[in-house]
């Protein structure tokens, strides 16, 4: 896995844990109205503080672009690098108990997409693909029982038939 998509991950994974944490709690949770029918919450922001810290620790000079933050600037090398970042996509859901909603977290490299991550921290699924390298999903099967436990690497075959919980694509 290319290093870049690997930090994006570990990143999203540990965001992802942040909000399954929170699930229990959501009567507590502050929710506030950013426009009709878009909402934001602590966690929204608990989550992407995350993937920013994470971001900046392995790249200080990379922009990031975080839809609750906004524009980090990059500098230097890393001017050319933009990170963006959804850290809790489907906040409505979330707010209203419906487990449907992912981290998102995407890299660009002079404008052109190079890496995304999609991180469903529910049914710990994960979506990545790099430009040239094609796409690929990590099932549940593979994933731990709980999320706090995706420390753990997993080491899933990678198949196509339908009992595999590892399937890759190459894109063409």
């Amino acid at each position: 896995m290319q290093p870049m998509l690997n930090i994006a991950l570990r990143a999203a994974r540990s965001a992802g844990e942040l909000i399954v944490r929170s699930t229990d709690r959501l009567d507590a949770i502050s929710v506030n109205e950013k426009d009709a029918k878009d909402y934001v919450t602590e966690i929204d922001r608990a989550a992407e503080q995350s993937i920013v810290n994470a971001l900046r620790k392995a790249y200080p000079t990379h922009g990031i672009l975080g839809e609750e933050g906004g524009l980090l600037e990059g500098s230097g090398e890393g001017a050319d690098y933009l990170w963006i970042i959804d850290p809790l996509d489907g906040t409505t859901n979330f707010v209203r108990g419906i487990p449907h909603y992912a981290v998102s977290i995407a890299c660009k490299y002079r404008g052109r997409l190079e890496h995304a991550v999609v991180l469903d921290p529910v049914r710990q699924e994960e979506f990545t693909a790099s430009r040239g390298r094609g796409a690929a999903s990590m099932a549940a099967a593979c994933a731990s029982a709980h999320a706090r436990a995706w420390k753990a690497p997993c080491s899933a075959p990678a198949s196509r038939s339908a009992t595999d919980s590892w399937t890759t694509w190459t894109a063409t």
